[in-house]
């Protein structure tokens, strides 16, 4: 069985077993080769010849070498570049070189990793090596002959994922120099020292008295504050820029809390616990700055409203009544405070002199501490100096504080409310014979800054407004009495704590109410910064590094490679072909040296056989061999 199928594979060499029809006499063939040739044809190679090596292919790997230069000057052109601002020439000038490099480094790649390919298996073949091995290398010169060689030939080895992955670099490669640096506006993230008012951390009462030259501008802006327009009153920080604390009560009334207790103010109906934010100083007015804090505020919660028993009327003697804020029996004859019980006060209401009613309030008065996290939002240029806090979120603090029970105004004795009450009942002056005081008018709701207000009887105001209204109220003049300087002046206030300039309003500032935090400032840069994206760069260098590799190895196998370059030619169709003899001599030729000289040459891949019963396909003459037909038989 061996010897039939060697018999079969084995091609006719003898003359009688050849077709006539197929044979070609000896002056035939010497005609076929002594065709004229084209000018450029070389001298027909009928004597003998050394094997040498191919001056010009060597030449080429050289100039493939250097082809990836170009490359490699661009990625380090763009490191160099990188964190330097853009000058628009230069960016005109990289853009016409990444988009340049972008079109022809997969015509470079291709030629030169292709080229590489052809010279390991021109090699292999020199060596010896299987006709799979040989079929895989010559076939996997493009990308698509890497992908499809090993499925046609279901041959699935390491050289075959090898040149996959080798062929896969080029589209990275060239898209890698598209990418590989932009201008972009950077952003950067820094800490700074940020200090705040902490209402926790007085070490002693506040005293109002402590600041004898400011009682007229706290008075100014207690009730420019009352009177402001109702944008300014619901905004979430004051005129000032200084966050505003929102009404913890409000939120857990009218929202769900979030992960950790967290609530988010968000809407336009925020209640605030007061018409003035918390003091802070030191923020910087470029970029966003976020941070957390730990303060408190005063919170009336009214439960009692009615008409005030008789001896607690106003006397108005011809003037307008002034309203009075008093603690509760017993507390104003015992004047201690009970710690595990909230303290009461009264809030004692008139009309004005044509009124012919008054009201009096009942409320609780805690003390609730809470933790923010604040935003102050800035400009990303330094010339703006405005900037702008606000509460993005609000919980109930979670640390260890004093009783609720214990307000700052009746701690450690009553001494501070009898200054702040006096001071509030000051400020609240008169607006006219049917509204009273302007503190008044705003417990009810009623806008004094129209021109003919009217009056709503604070007896048919809802409870939950008046506490409301009253916790701002109280908070207000409250922040004002202890830190006005620091409300007025405090975003623009360094964070070095230089105080020079307003000495003389700091003089009797209590400093230990200062607390420091770290907050985190984000701001981007003014001007397009160069910004290279270094995993395109280390994909640029890495092609280049496979280009420059390729030609080394292209080099390198070359100079130790005789034979000619027979592999992938059409020419090679034509060697040692035995129903197309040619002189043996043409054996040296490399592919492109025998397809010069045989290219006027026209030959067939045909039936060699027509006459037999069974057909024989070969490479031959038009002459000499029929084309194939269908339902014939062919070896």
């Amino acid at each position: 069985m061996r010897n039939d199928r060697d018999n079969l594979l084995r091609p006719v060499h003898s003359q009688d077993e050849r077709p006539k029809s197929s044979t070609l006499s000896g002056s035939q063939g010497q005609r076929l080769i002594d065709k004229p040739a084209a000018p450029c044809s070389p001298k027909r190679p009928l004597e003998p010849r050394q094997l040498r090596y191919n001056k010009w292919q060597l030449m080429f790997d050289l100039l493939s070498a250097i082809s990836a230069l170009p490359f490699v000057a661009l990625a380090l052109v763009a490191m160099i570049f990188n964190s330097r601002s853009v000058d628009e020439h230069d960016w005109d000038d990289l853009q016409i070189a990444m988009k340049t490099s972008v079109t022809i480094f997969p015509l470079i790649y291709s030629a030169v990793i292709g080229r590489a390919i052809r010279q390991i298996a021109k090699q292999n073949l020199e060596r010896g090596s299987t006709l799979g091995r040989l079929e895989q290398l010559n076939k996997s010169t493009t990308v698509f002959g890497a992908i499809s060689t090993p499925l046609i030939l279901k041959s699935w080895n390491i050289l075959g994922l090898v040149l996959v992955l080798i062929w896969l670099i080029s589209p990275l490669g060239g898209q890698a120099s598209l990418y590989l640096i932009r201008p972009q506006t950077l952003e950067h993230v820094e800490r700074q020292e940020v200090q705040y008012l902490d209402i926790n951390g007085l070490s002693k009462a506040p005293n109002l008295s402590s600041f004898p030259r400011l009682t007229n501008a706290l008075e100014a802006m207690f009730l420019a504050c009352l009177i402001a327009p109702v944008s300014v009153k619901e905004a979430d920080s004051d005129a000032w820029g200084n966050a505003k604390i929102p009404l913890l009560r409000s939120l857990v009334r009218n929202n769900t809390a979030q992960s950790e207790g967290w609530f988010k103010p968000a809407g336009n109906s925020i209640t605030y616990s007061s018409l003035v934010g918390v003091p802070m100083f030191g923020i910087s007015s470029r970029g966003n700055s976020t941070f957390q804090l730990q303060t408190s505020y005063i919170d009336t919660d009214c439960f009692e409203l009615g008409e005030p028993p008789d001896e607690l009327v106003y006397e108005y003697k011809g003037q307008s009544g002034k309203f009075r804020i008093y603690p509760a029996a017993p507390w104003n004859a015992t004047r201690s405070v009970n710690a595990s019980v909230a303290p009461d006060i009264h809030v004692l209401s008139g009309y004005g002199r044509e009124a012919t009613n008054g009201a009096m309030i009942t409320c609780h008065l805690t003390n609730v501490y809470v933790e923010l996290k604040v935003l102050c939002s800035g400009s990303n240029t330094t010339a703006q100096s405005q900037r702008s806090c606000r509460v993005t979120a609000i919980r109930e603090s979670v640390e260890t504080h004093q009783s609720s029970s214990l307000p700052p105004l009746m701690y450690p004795d009553f001494n501070v409310r009898d200054t702040f009450a006096q001071g509030l009942v000051n400020a609240s002056l008169s607006v006219n014979r049917k509204l009273s005081t302007y503190t008044e008018a705003y417990l009810q709701n009623i806008d004094a800054a129209e021109t003919i207000p009217l009056p709503k009887y604070l007896l048919k105001t809802p409870l939950h407004d008046i506490s409301d209204h009253l916790t701002q109220i109280m908070n207000t003049f409250y922040l004002g009495s202890i830190a006005l300087p620091f409300v007025t002046l405090g975003p623009n206030l360094p964070s070095e704590g230089n105080y020079s300039k307003y000495s003389e309003a700091y003089e009797a500032f209590d400093r230990s109410s200062l607390a420091s935090l770290v907050a985190e400032r984000a701001y981007r840069d003014t001007t397009a910064t160069y910004v290279v994206n270094w995993g395109w760069a280390a994909v640029l260098l890495l092609a280049s590094l496979v280009l420059i590799g390729a030609s080394v190895v292209s080099f390198l196998v070359a100079r130790q490679s005789l034979n000619p370059d027979i592999i992938g030619y059409a020419s090679t169709l034509t060697r040692e072909a035995p129903y197309l003899p040619l002189p043996s001599a043409a054996s040296a030729l490399s592919g492109y040296e025998r397809a010069r000289w045989l290219k006027d040459v026209r030959i067939r891949f045909g039936d060699v056989q027509p006459e037999s019963t069974v057909g024989r396909l070969a490479i031959s003459t038009p002459d000499l061999a029929d084309r194939s037909r269908k339902g014939r038989l062919y070896f």
